[in-house]
């Protein structure tokens, strides 16, 4: 894909539950479909290498962390909760869930929205060093 094709792009760093290093490159083109490529970072190469699945676990994007899916009501597992790219991220009409299964992207459910903030948090891990 040309740089042109793409509307906007990010590139995130988010922890696992775990404590891995995931970086997070998202895309959406003109055509308004979106793209994800998720790498871990592996400590022993100094590498990162693509991972296709987050497994049990959920990623709260905006949030920079997994959470375990089945702990969250609504969450759905192997999937990716973001806003959307424009300047209103704190409209839930603007915050997606896309299914790293079936690539696929649907609006966020109202009912998750409810429990969770997602816009403008922030997170202290004590104990985090060395990346």
């Amino acid at each position: 894909m040309r740089a042109r094709e793409y509307v906007d792009h990010r590139l995130n760093i988010a922890l696992t539950v775990s404590g891995e290093v995931l970086k997070v490159a998202n895309a959406v083109l003109k055509s308004k479909r979106w793209f994800f490529c998720i790498s871990k970072m592996n400590p022993i190469k100094r590498c990162w290498e693509v991972i296709d699945s987050l497994g049990d676990e959920a990623l709260i994007l905006d949030m920079g962390i997994t959470v375990v899916a089945k702990d969250i009501t609504g969450i759905k597992r192997n999937s990716i909760y973001f806003s959307g790219l424009d300047c209103n991220r704190d409209n839930p009409d603007h915050i997606f869930v896309f299914d790293l299964t079936t690539h696929k992207i649907e609006p966020l459910p109202p009912s998750v929205f409810s429990s969770i903030l997602f816009y403008n948090a922030r997170w202290f891990f004590p104990g985090l060093s060395g990346y």
